[in-house]
């Protein structure tokens, strides 16, 4: 199998992707299968939940799509949490845009 193309995505489009794999007449494999009751079983939103959080949290304008995701699947809600979740590569956020995050986040949780 061969990838077409990759983008970051959360749990929900990842349980949303492989039940509409499995809906079709393709079986989903060992390790497809396990995926999807990972994802099944930790997202923490609807699918439409997601997709509302994931646009506000794109209109912050400090996040690219790969944080966005995780933000999206992990739902912090402490400062620490977004420090942890977020930092890669040195990257870090000011406190006001932690509590930006946060206050994004706590609409859902």
């Amino acid at each position: 199998m061969q990838a077409v193309s990759e983008r970051p995505v959360t749990l929900v489009e990842v349980a949303d992707l492989l039940k509409n794999r499995q809906k079709g007449d393709a079986a989903l494999s060992y390790e497809q299968q396990n995926t999807l009751d990972y994802a099944e079983k930790f997202a923490h939103l609807t699918a439409k939940d997601a997709a509302k959080l994931k646009k506000a949290l794109e209109a912050l304008g400090f996040l690219d799509a790969k944080q966005i995701a995780k933000v999206v699947d992990l739902l912090p809600a402490k400062d620490d949490d977004v420090r942890a979740a977020l930092f890669q590569n040195g990257f870090s956020l000011e406190a006001e845009q932690i509590k930006q995050v946060i206050a994004a986040c706590k609409e859902y949780r």
